[in-house]
């Protein structure tokens, strides 16, 4: 293990483009915490070279710099349980942010589909990685009870905060986005001709991702005339499991040209336009809960499968308790919900808010900072 290693170095990564918590802390540090230097490690030179071209330091996983920044780096920020840990990372602290919060199990508790053979292997694997150099971020005391249940968590790896994506820091621009999506242009301005910005961000299907698509917008001609009517501007945000895949890009330059439909470029992060959405389109995914943090009060809950269990993971909580909004069970119903889109009550809101961001406070990262900087890694040992 190394000896010593260097607090105020923090590597950071989220996949493979420049988005969630990760990006998010690495972005406030940048700004108010000079006494940390970041560096963004890169599975590809097109991402190193973008953020280098943005004035953010970089360096790629499998080269001579990239390890020996991992051997010098003492925090490593990441928004998963990784499956992969260079050797360069013994001892590190893993500062572990979580992608997002919901209602689909997670980590040990997934028990089918393509992930539970890799979950397993890791777990095994990086039994002692996870127990004595993680710490955790957790939003709430119900999110609290759920990840340390779910991923082996106990109490002293906990970090109690809210997300620092869903803080509110305008002045953090990483790109403009009238330019890469110009048809956002009539979403953004400001005034009565001003269209009405809808997000639809759609999970991952554990079965049948693939061309889900096509079951869940199965007439797009009569969905755009509704969204022409309604003067609305959808953004469709898939998984980045999804977004290369033929069902979708034949979809996508169908139609590149329509107005009404926005195909979101993942290498963007949409968190940084949160403010301007007005209406989810939403199922399953933890971004309800993102939006919800964020203030947004209108809501379609849009469970097309909801009769198609096999298509997902078990679930930890009721997705519908656990949601709020007008509920279409078939594409009819999203077209008629569409038309007449009401904000949920206050008290869902509170409801809701309350069991999944209780620990949120104005300034999460600074929080964070200090509790990642304290802590020692542990030295308990796998069972045999």
């Amino acid at each position: 293990m190394k000896d010593v290693r260097d607090k105020k170095l923090w590597i950071f990564n989220a996949g493979k483009n420049y988005q969630g918590n990760p990006k998010w802390l690495m972005e406030y540090i940048r700004m108010y915490r000079k006494d940390i230097s970041v560096v963004w490690m890169c599975y590809d030179s097109a991402l190193k070279n973008y953020l280098q071209g943005m004035g953010r330091r970089a360096a790629l996983y499998d080269t001579g710099e990239g390890r020996k920044i991992m051997e010098q780096a003492g925090v490593y920020v990441v928004e998963m349980c990784k499956e992969h840990f260079q050797p360069e990372l013994e001892g590190i602290v893993i500062l572990n942010l979580w992608h997002g919060v919901g209602c689909k199990t997670v980590e040990r508790k997934v028990t089918k589909g393509f992930l539970s053979e890799r979950i397993a292997k890791k777990y095994i694997r990086y039994h002692e990685v996870f127990r004595n150099q993680q710490l955790f971020l957790v939003t709430s005391d119900a999110m609290k009870a759920h990840f340390m249940e779910q991923c082996g968590l106990k109490e002293e790896q906990l970090i109690c905060e809210g997300y620092p994506k869903n803080q509110s820091l305008r002045e953090m621009k990483t790109y403009n986005p009238a330019k890469a999506f110009p048809k956002l242009k009539k979403a953004l301005q400001q005034g009565e001709n001003r269209k009405q910005l809808v997000l639809y961000a759609p999970t991952y299907r554990d079965v049948q991702g693939e061309d889900f698509l096509e079951t869940a917008l199965p007439d797009r001609e009569r969905l755009i005339s509704v969204l022409k009517k309604q003067n609305m501007i959808l953004i469709i945000k898939l998984h980045p499991l999804v977004e290369n895949t033929p069902s979708f890009l034949k979809i996508k330059k169908q139609y590149e040209q329509t107005e009404e439909l926005c195909f979101w470029d993942n290498r963007y992060d949409i968190y940084e336009i949160f403010d301007e959405i007005e209406t989810g389109i939403v199922d399953y995914s933890s971004i309800f809960y993102d939006l919800l943090a964020k203030g947004v009060k209108k809501f379609i809950r849009y469970f097309f499968d909801i009769h198609h269990p096999e298509r997902f993971r078990d679930y930890a909580f009721d997705v519908q308790e656990m949601t709020c909004g007008v509920t279409a069970y078939d594409f009819e119903g999203l077209l008629l919900s569409l038309q007449d889109i009401q904000e949920i009550q206050d008290g869902e809101f509170e409801r809701l808010h309350r069991f999944f961001w209780e620990y949120e406070t104005e300034n999460p990262c600074e929080s964070i900072i200090q509790k990642t900087l304290l802590f020692e890694p542990l030295q308990e040992k796998a069972p045999v």
